[in-house]
């Protein structure tokens, strides 16, 4: 397994072709059967088509995000899991049929879902 880190931008000092190269990473790891389950930890819409790609093939998706960075749009096809650090966090899910909170107070973990 290697490690891709990318470049940064001499204009703008941002990232570039990180993205990219995962979610290409995500598609073709999924059609050589590398893996069986897809875990993203992202709040970036940018790599929906990789997950709606994968979907296709069987594998399951599970999407993590911090609750200042939900990647809503997933929400709609994916299960979600809202990370909340302290105190809760109130979000309006109703039109989203699937989602969970993971609640992470001091050293206790518990998972709560709705």
């Amino acid at each position: 397994m290697s490690f891709f880190s990318g470049y940064r931008s001499k204009t703008s000092g941002k990232e570039k072709e990180v993205d990219v190269k995962l979610a290409v990473d995500i598609v073709d790891f999924a059609h050589r059967d590398k893996f069986s389950s897809m875990y993203l930890f992202s709040g970036d819409a940018d790599f929906l088509q990789a997950l709606f790609a994968i979907r296709s093939l069987g594998k399951k998706i599970f999407v993590l995000s911090l609750q200042n960075k939900v990647l809503y749009r997933a929400a709609f096809f994916f299960l979600i899991y809202v990370i909340v650090f302290e105190k809760p966090v109130r979000i309006n899910f109703l039109r989203f049929q699937k989602r969970a909170f993971i609640q992470i107070r001091e050293r206790e973990v518990t998972r709560e879902a709705k």
